[in-house]
């Protein structure tokens, strides 16, 4: 079945191989295995599917090895602080646009994040003393 045209998801003009959507590759990733999945129970189908997901991701992981992710996030982190620097500078002399405002917001916010998981803190809920989730 093919849909029309107007239904049809846009190609990037720039690079034609580039897949349009993320659903899309649910799609043809579910295509690919329906085979397989066929003749499975639900929970096994749900097992399988868990699997074979997995083990396209690791495909699609490039063949990082830990060490190397390790450095590429610090190489990340290090541009971020650079770029934080640089529009807190902007900031304080009185040169910050509102474009530029709006960035050092989200990114501050994101290296609020980073820091938070890099000392190894979680999303935990905060209980008080009866257990009860704290405010």
């Amino acid at each position: 079945m093919t849909l029309p045209s107007q239904f049809a998801p846009a190609q990037d003009p720039k690079d034609p191989d580039k897949k349009p959507r993320e659903g899309l590759e649910r799609r043809e990733f579910m295509e690919k295995h329906r085979d397989e999945l066929k003749g499975l129970s639900p929970e096994e189908r749900q097992a399988k599917i868990r699997e074979l997901s997995k083990k396209e991701a690791q495909a699609k992981d490039k063949g990082l090895t830990p060490e190397e992710r390790e450095a590429k996030r610090k190489e990340m982190r290090e541009r971020m602080r650079k770029q934080l620097t640089d529009l807190r500078q902007k900031k304080a002399d009185g040169t910050l646009n509102a474009a530029e405002k709006k960035r050092l917001e989200r990114m501050e916010e994101v290296a609020k994040r980073m820091e938070q998981n890099q000392s190894g803190s979680t999303n935990k809920v905060i209980k008080d003393d009866k257990g009860r989730p704290d405010k």
